[in-house]
């Protein structure tokens, strides 16, 4: 199971100018054949601007409709980066534009972009006077799916009406998490109640705020989603999370709303239609806050303001409200309000206003009768009030009738005396009406108009003259109270049949007037007098509350009809508008402050501050009643509009908000309390379907109730995201389709462009510096079945005659609908969903009947059908069939049946008039023809296709790709082949030594002979779509094995040499990894001191091969001893041997010089004679021996004791054998020292001495020190 997140995206369009065929009409999404940037995949056009769609983002550029003109030149909105300025006209006006970019964050690499739903049209784009420039057979298409943007999330672009819409379908394991959205260059993003905002240079973009639900068996859930904004980035968030196993979607609805244009200030009072649909709304225009101008138009009966603070502003815009057919102030030096418009059977227009100029235009001779100064709105003063009623000409050009209606005191204001703007109340002399319990309710009145265009005005006044010029005309006198209700009947060229007051002893007024189908004049409002007359027989006859409502009826003469009713409870209660069923049964739409009763099968919300209630024709019975709001028996919403239609369907409107509030500033300061029932939009219910389900509290209200009330069928919110939204007085209206026309005062504030306004309107901005008088025309339930016939080209709009062949395009121009069913009358038929042109084909002559059935069971009729009548021209043109040729190759083009012929080709290279001219094309062409024969022209076309030339073809090189060609390469050389094969999809290679590969592609491909020889390589290339389906191509590759040798890697012993030895080549060229050797010799002598590879160079005349040998090299072993004598003077002589030698891996041995060894570390030895020995420590690592030696003396010492000079031959002296020098003294018994010699040499005989015994000491020098006594004889 899918779920679903749907947003919509509103946006500006223009047309590119340098399009010969222009697009079709409504949005289509156009490919990219080469007219915009590579990065494009398609284009849509958007009013004033386009959008560009990319691979993972959407550029949309905006030009300001403000500004816009005529360009003097071709602007593609691609090329725009932010703000441009363009030459229009002289080049002295600017058009301002903006484009940004809606970036996919973290978005994946689509699966597809592609179009959905092909349309029949296709467009070109004919730029300059070369054709390669030309593109032709753009496709266009009904909507663009981005596949896989998100994991699991596809994106889809798509029309609905005339507008744009973008959804997101997230599947199963997809998280709508990971949207993020990045509006890149856009001034600012922010979030305002909910909604998103996208400020560009040329205004406010609002995408406004996402509404969810899900259909879980069959009902509609709806689910909380709102925008998240975090450091420019937007998201969705779902607050309360939804059932994933069901579609999730996002999806409001779309209207048609604008802006007046004036930057004076101006307000919205009172909106009204024709029978065409265009929209005519009223408001008030003041010149002293600040603007320069109002959009009056040439030729409007006044185009100048008439003076004093306000006039009233009358536009009509075309039914689509992009045009502004009229602009005309209306108004003398004082100050005038309009209350009411409706239009005539002929197209003129009634306007019910109040007005304190002396000097407003009228037509009858009446005159301006006055009354005392007020304020009833703020800043809206009248110094005297009297009614007014004007008729002008459905071209706005001539004022047909004009009159006063009034007293010597207010008339036409709810409003008793003082200034609304003074903080305080009555005891600083403000005055309110107690009926007055809106804002705006001061200005309410109405005006109907009946088949003979007599007009009906109802309104109030404080006049007890009201009307007194009028002589017998008015039928009774003043009831009482502060105000009476008044009702006028007037002529068609508005004079008075007839006036009178109604109402009691209070205080009454009346809002709303209908004539039913025996010409009683139904009446309603509201009033504070219990003795009210004429409200008799009816549901209610006592008045229950302080206010209540009332109903009544007059006869077409003007006397009360004795039928009449009071509604309410003992709280405040008022009836605002009424309206008759076929029946004419009376309707009745209101606020309470009550509990209103409810009863009958209907919809009801319990406690609501707004009642519906229907009345018998003779206003006795009541078969419903019910009431709606947000409950606590406040009111919402100040009713503006009402309807009940051809099935009773019921249509229902009003705004609420801040304006309404009980407290307000006063311009001067402090606050002022105000009479008004206060309330907003908050808790108003909404349908699936609304346009807007959230609200800021200040919007309008639009709802829409089945036949009798029974069931809610539609509720939305309508309005900006940070004005207060509301009307200044006054009635708007449905028509009998549903479709409400309605006066707004919006963007107040201070150039506020938050109130929506729809692509192609009239004016998207607020150019006043506080309000605007904006209009919006809100199709709630219409269906009118409705379509035009066209060309392919849409340049014969209307065509009822066409020729066999020739395509007809069917443009669905039908007003709601939600299926419609095509049948062209040739036993063919289609049904669509929307309303996007389809194309047709007859396949024989003869005239058809086209039949258009629009469908929706929502609405009143259900279905609604369109015909037209096409005749079919029989013509006998023929072409021959689409052909296949092979590159090179000519074909004649044959067509037959027409008196002339004009060829020319897609790409615009080929023309020509022959009948069958011969062509040779050499890539695929579509050649078109236009077969010509009075009255018919047709044009078709046939494709040749031009089977690709197959030719295989490859080239060797060597893997640097500096040989090419190479046909003899050494053994071991890589081998590249180089396809350059024209045509192909898969290619067979085979290298001739029993291998082989297959690849997909033209790249190269590398090989490597494993022996040597000569190899026949073959290429095939293949595709079957070619004219040969397969080709080869062959070269011979020699492979040289040079027999070059060289020695093994060998081991040597620390210090040893080694011969390099090499052969099988005509040089060499020897060195060593380290760099420190090189040689030229075939084998070189080389003595390396540690592991060494040697590279070598083999060169002959063709080959080059580089090998090596690896030398290494037994590390050499650092044998170390230390060896020691030890004497005494008696013994013999040892040595002691040490072995310092630090390497365990090596293994060593003593060798004693005498023949014998010893393994043992540290050796003590006695040699057995006297001498000089070499004493040898060999140490062994694998195969190498090193040695360290030393030579020892071994010599004995003897000192002799006995001394005997006197007898000759033995001991004549004292003679010391010793190795080396002798340190020799002697002492006498006495201690003395007799002799001392540092160098003995054996010569002391005891000279002198006497004969006895002495003590020596004899040093031998690095042995030992002898010391005894020597016995000296003589």
């Amino acid at each position: 199971m899918r779920r679903q997140i749907i947003f919509v995206l509103l946006a500006l369009y223009v047309l590119v100018p340098f399009m010969v065929q222009a697009a079709p009409p409504g949005i289509v999404f156009m490919e990219n054949k080469g007219q915009w940037p590579a990065n494009v995949f398609f284009k849509n056009s958007l009013g004033h601007g386009s959008a560009f769609f990319e691979k993972n983002r959407i550029l949309f550029s905006f030009m300001d409709a403000a500004s816009l003109g005529h360009p003097s030149h071709s602007h593609n909105p691609y090329e725009a980066q932010n703000q441009h300025e363009i030459s229009v006209h002289d080049g002295t006006e600017k058009v301002t534009s903006h484009s940004y970019y809606l970036n996919f964050l973290n978005s994946m690499e689509p699966e597809c972009i592609e179009g959905k739903e092909p349309g029949t049209a296709k467009v070109n784009f004919i730029r300059g006077n070369n054709p390669n420039d030309w593109i032709s057979q753009a496709s266009t298409y009904g909507s663009v799916l981005y596949g896989g943007i998100y994991e699991n999330i596809d994106l889809v672009f798509y029309q609905y009406q005339d507008y744009l819409k973008y959804d997101m379908t997230v599947y199963p394991g997809g998280n709508a998490d990971e949207i993020a959205l990045q509006y890149e260059a856009a001034h600012n993003v922010s979030l305002k109640e909910g909604n998103l905002i996208v400020e560009t240079e040329v205004g406010y973009m609002t995408e406004l705020k996402p509404y969810a639900y899900q259909v879980i068996e069959g009902q509609v859930h709806e689910v909380k989603c709102v925008y998240k904004l975090k450091d420019g980035i937007v998201g969705f968030g779902f607050p309360r999370g939804y059932d994933n196993c069901y579609d999730l979607v996002i999806d409001p609805l779309l209207i048609f709303s604008t802006y007046s244009g004036s930057t004076y200030d101006n307000w919205g009072n009172t909106a009204s239609y024709d029978q065409s649909g265009n929209l005519y709304s009223g408001g008030m225009v003041t010149t002293l806050s600040g603007g320069n101008s109002y959009p009056i138009t040439t030729g409007v009966y006044q185009e100048s303001f008439g003076g004093g603070v306000w006039d009233v502003g009358l536009l009509k815009y075309d039914s689509s409200g992009s045009n502004l057919l009229y602009a005309t102030y209306l108004g003398g030096s004082g100050t005038e309000t309009p209350q009411s418009v409706v239009t005539t059977n002929d197209g003129s227009l009634l306007v019910l206003g109040a007005t304190s100029s002396a000097d407003f235009p009228v037509t009858n001779g009446s005159v301006f009768e006055g009354g005392d100064n007020v304020v009833p709105l703020g800043g809206v003063q009248y110094n005297g009030a009297d009614l007014f009623v004007a008729k002008l000409s459905p071209d706005g050009s001539t004022l047909l009738a004009s009159t006063y209606l009034g007293g010597s005191k207010n008339d036409g204001i709810n409003f008793i005396s003082g200034s609304i703007d003074a903080p305080g109340g009555p005891e600083v002399g403000i005055r309110e009406s107690p009926l007055a319990r809106n804002y705006g309710d001061q200005l309410r009145g109405d005006i109907f108009v009946d088949d003979n265009n007599n007009t009906y005005v109802v309104s109030n006044s404080l006049s007890s003259d009201f009307l007194s010029q009028s002589g017998d005309n008015i039928l009774n006198s003043f009831n009482g109270g502060n105000l009476d209700a008044v009702v006028v009947k007037l002529t068609p060229d508005l004079a008075v049949s007839w006036a009178r007051f109604l109402g009691g002893s209070g205080d009454d007024a009346a809002y709303s007037v209908k004539v039913n189908s025996l010409d009683e004049i139904v009446v309603a409002g509201g009033t504070t007098s219990a003795d009210f007359s004429g409200l008799n027989n009816g549901w209610q006859n006592t008045l229950s509350g302080n206010v209540d409502g009332w109903i009544c009826k007059i006869n077409a003469s003007g006397d009360l009809a004795n039928e009449g009713t009071f509604l309410g409870t003992p709280a405040y209660d008022q009836a605002y508008f009424i309206d008759l069923d076929t029946n004419d049964d009376v309707f009745v739409y209101g606020q309470t402050q009550g509990i209103y009763p409810v009863f009958g099968s209907v919809y009801s919300e319990p406690n609501g501050g707004q009642f519906l209630q229907k009345f018998s024709n003779d206003l006795s019975g009541s078969p419903f009643s019910t009431t709606f709001g947000s409950g606590g028996n406040t009111p919402n919403i100040s009713p503006t509009a009402f309807l009940v239609n051809e099935c009773n369907n019921i249509y229902l409107a009003g705004w609420g908000g801040n304006v309404n509030s009980v407290q307000a500033l006063s311009p001067g300061g402090g606050t002022s309390t105000r009479n008004f029932v206060g309330g907003n939009t908050q808790g108003l219910t909404t349908s699936s379907d609304a346009f807007d389900r959230l609200t800021s509290g200040n919007d309008f209200y639009l709802m829409v109730l089945s036949g009798n009330a029974e069931r809610f069928l539609y509720g939305t919110f309508f309005g900006g995201t940070t004005s207060n939204t509301h009307v200044d007085g006054g009635t708007s209206r449905f028509d009998k389709s549903g479709v409400v026309y309605h006066a707004v005062c919006a963007g107040c504030g201070g150039n506020r462009n938050d109130f929506p306004a729809t692509p192609n309107a009239w004016s998207r901005s607020n150019l006043s510096s506080n309000c605007n008088n904006a209009s919006f025309k809100f199709d709630l339930a219409s269906l009118k079945a409705d379509f035009n016939t066209n060309s392919l080209g849409f340049d014969d709009p209307g065509v009822s005659v066409i020729c066999l062949g020739e395509p007809l395009v069917l443009q669905n121009r039908s007003i709601g609908g939600r299926i419609y069913d095509w049948d062209f009358g040739d036993g063919t038929d289609i049904t669509r969903p929307d309303t996007t042109f389809i194309v047709h084909n007859y396949s024989a002559e003869g005239i058809y009947t086209i039949r258009l059935r629009a469908f929706d069971p929502n609405t009143c009729i259900s279905e609604d059908f369109a015909f037209k009548t096409i005749e079919v021209l029989a013509t006998d043109f023929v072409l021959m069939d689409d052909a296949e040729i092979c590159f090179g190759e000519e074909i004649r083009l044959e067509a037959r049946g027409a008196t002339s012929y004009n060829w020319v080709s897609a790409d615009g290279t080929f023309t020509s008039s022959d009948q069958n001219p011969v062509v040779k094309p050499g890539m695929d062409t579509r050649y078109y023809v236009t077969f010509r024969e009075a009255p018919c022209e047709v044009v078709d076309s046939v494709d040749i296709k031009v089977l690709a030339l197959l030719e295989a073809d490859f080239n060797t090189n060597s893997l640097d790709f500096d040989a090419p060609g190479v046909s003899s390469i050494c053994l071991g050389e890589p081998l590249v082949f180089e396809n350059f094969s024209r045509g192909g999809i898969q290619y067979d290679w085979n290298f001739g030594d029993g291998t082989d590969t297959t690849s997909m592609n033209s790249d190269f491909i590398t090989h490597q002979y494993a022996s040597g020889g000569v190899y026949l390589v073959r290429l095939r290339a293949f595709d079957p779509t070619t004219c040969t389906s397969e080709n080869f191509a062959f070269k011979t590759v020699e492979v040289v094995d040079p027999e070059f040798s060289l020695l093994d890697d060998i081991e040597i012993c620390f210090g040893d040499e080694i011969r390099l030895e090499a052969r099988g080549a005509t040089s060499y060229a020897w060195s060593s990894s380290d760099g420190t050797f090189a040689s030229a010799e075939r084998s070189p002598v080389v003595r390396p001191e540690e592991d060494t590879r040697y590279y070598i160079t083999f060169r002959t005349a063709l080959c080059d091969e580089v090998d090596s040998v690896d030398v290494r090299v037994v590390p050499e072993v650092a044998v170390d001893f230390t060896v020691s004598r030890n004497f005494d003077c008696w013994t013999e002589p040892s040595i002691e041997l040490i072995n310092t030698m630090n390497d365990p891996d090596a293994q060593f041995i003593w060798d004693l010089g005498d023949g014998n060894t010893s393994t043992e570390e540290t050796l003590i030895y006695n040699y057995e004679e006297a001498g000089e020995f070499v004493v040898r420590l060999k140490a062994v690592r694998e195969f190498c021996t090193y040695e360290a030696r030393e030579t020892v003396d071994i010599s004995r010492i003897a000192v002799p004791n006995v001394l005997t000079p006197s007898v000759p031959g033995d001991n004549d002296t004292f003679v010391i054998l010793a190795p080396s020098k002798v340190s020799l003294k002697i002492f006498n018994r006495s201690g003395r020292a007799i002799y001392e010699n540092d160098d003995y040499r054996n010569e002391w005989a005891g000279e002198g001495q006497a004969a006895g015994v002495y003590y020596y000491e004899a040093n031998m020098e690095n042995e030992a020190t002898c010391k005894g006594w020597v016995h000296l004889i003589k």
